[in-house]
């Protein structure tokens, strides 16, 4: 059996980057639905990254030739902390969430490395979940949570149905935010993989990354040049991307680039084969 991490080339555009999420009329009541947009922001010239010239960049092995921020189409900020029925406290004051495409209400998951689920973890291996809270009557306030399984690893990709009974919580006004102004950042990029199996080949590989500060993961198909062949065009279907290769030199390559990814929303799904 074996795991691949397919694009999926997504049309849905509605609520995209608003200051205020919009209720999803395709979602059942209590449906949710995660929508990250690939931005015009490109992470490595935000970064000052040392190996970036305008649009010509130089590469190491291993090393990102694009790197675009993945947005959200809203934001919160906690102004009060969030209290479960227990007196715990589960979010505090200050705190930032992304917003989630909700068939009623307002929904918003906190912005942090997800948790793992121990119940999940001693059948099935390691299940990681979100943390996500209901704002109801559209007052500012969270009227309840739940837990969400995330679908992809480490990135936050959620689908599917909360649950009937929202656990109770106390707390948890909150305002909304540009989703530009959230300190953890979510991307997808162009790695250069170098030379292949042994770094024998005479092609250069790339593959698609996307993750966030905790981890990231690579999308199953990959792109190379036409061997040693000056210059040398790449172009990332599904994405809108693309760039040259101008040149080697030892372990890296210099590139242009012709195409930043296309601005449109982003997901991944993972494809199971069995044999």
């Amino acid at each position: 059996m074996s795991f691949k991490w397919v694009l999926l080339i997504l049309v849905f555009f509605s609520g995209v980057i608003s200051p205020a999420i919009a209720v999803a009329q395709d979602l059942h009541e209590r449906g949710i639905r995660t929508e990250w947009v690939v931005s015009e922001i490109d992470l490595l010239e935000e970064q000052n990254n040392p190996s970036v010239d305008g649009t010509e960049r130089t590469i190491k092995s291993d090393g990102l030739v694009m790197q675009q921020r993945l947005l959200p189409p809203s934001a919160a900020k906690l102004t009060e902390a969030i209290t479960d029925d227990d007196g715990d406290t589960v979010a505090q004051a200050g705190d930032e969430l992304y917003g989630v495409l909700a068939g009623s209400g307002r929904v918003y998951c906190l912005n942090e490395k997800p948790e793992i689920n121990p119940v999940g973890a001693l059948f099935v291996g390691a299940v990681l979940q979100a943390k996500c809270f209901k704002d109801v009557d559209g007052d500012g306030v969270f009227d309840g949570s739940f837990k969400k399984k995330l679908g992809n690893g480490f990135f936050p990709q959620l689908s599917g149905k909360h649950r009937k009974k929202l656990r109770q919580i106390s707390g948890g006004s909150f305002e909304t935010i540009d989703p530009r102004d959230l300190k953890r950042a979510y991307y997808v990029a162009v790695k250069f993989e170098g030379r292949g199996f042994l770094g024998l080949a005479s092609s250069r590989f790339f593959s698609v990354e996307f993750g966030g500060d905790d981890a990231s993961s690579e999308l199953t198909r990959q792109y190379s040049t036409k061997g040693d062949d000056l210059p040398s065009t790449v172009e990332i279907s599904g994405l809108g991307a693309s760039f040259t290769v101008l040149g080697f030199e030892d372990d890296a390559i210099r590139v242009r680039i012709d195409d930043p990814f296309d601005e449109q929303p982003f997901a991944v799904s993972t494809r199971v084969t069995i044999r």
